[in-house]
């Protein structure tokens, strides 16, 4: 799922992402300047948010030389990177801006559904990567109901879909068989290795 909220930020596998080119273009600075502060401080801001999730523009034109690059960056890597910058009132109104944004894609993600999360999960290039790995038909749900639980859960906090999803894992673990057992007992530990495949 992709979904902009507005465009300052996008929703992609229930995680809200800001994209750096529209940070830039709120604080009224050049892309290049605030992606070269994003890569100067990336280290610290990884030890502490998690990794940063870098993608490639797309040129228009013919024109030749490096494709451009930006950041998606969760709302806890945005805020950190936000304190760096200067305190302008532009940068101020950023801010604000940001922080409504992030507010309104929790509240959308909140009004979504488990019909609407399962396709996703459960898709055929993910349940295919799954079954290379050797997990049996009930385990790949067990792992796509945890996939989505911990998504959300990471996302928004606890809520009554989070609580919906690990009850569906329960109900396949107590229908589990011997077949499934070998995964099927180490299925919260593979879940979190698994679910990026996706």
């Amino acid at each position: 799922m992709n979904t902009s909220v507005p465009s300052l930020v996008t929703i992609e596998n229930n995680v809200p992402l800001a994209d750096s080119r529209e940070i830039a273009k709120e604080l009224g600075i050049e892309h290049r300047s605030f992606f070269k502060m994003i890569l100067e401080y990336q280290q610290e801001i990884e030890e502490d948010f998690g990794q940063l999730r870098f993608e490639i523009a797309v040129k228009s034109g013919n024109r030749g030389g490096a494709q451009p690059k930006y950041a998606l960056l969760t709302e806890d890597q945005t805020y950190a990177y936000l304190a760096y910058s200067q305190n302008t009132p532009q940068a101020r109104t950023c801010k604000r801006t940001l922080v409504k944004a992030f507010a309104e894609a929790r509240k959308r993600l909140q009004t979504l559904t488990a019909s609407q999360l399962e396709p996703l999960y459960l898709d055929a290039t993910y349940v295919a990567l799954l079954k290379r790995k050797g997990l049996t038909p009930r385990c790949i749900r067990m792992v796509s109901y945890m996939a989505m639980e911990i998504d959300i859960r990471e996302a928004i906090g606890n809520n009554p879909l989070t609580q919906y999803l690990f009850d569906q894992w329960e109900a396949e673990a107590d229908a589990m068989t011997p077949e499934d057992e070998q995964w099927g007992r180490t299925s919260r530990v593979t879940t979190r290795r698994f679910h990026r495949l996706k």
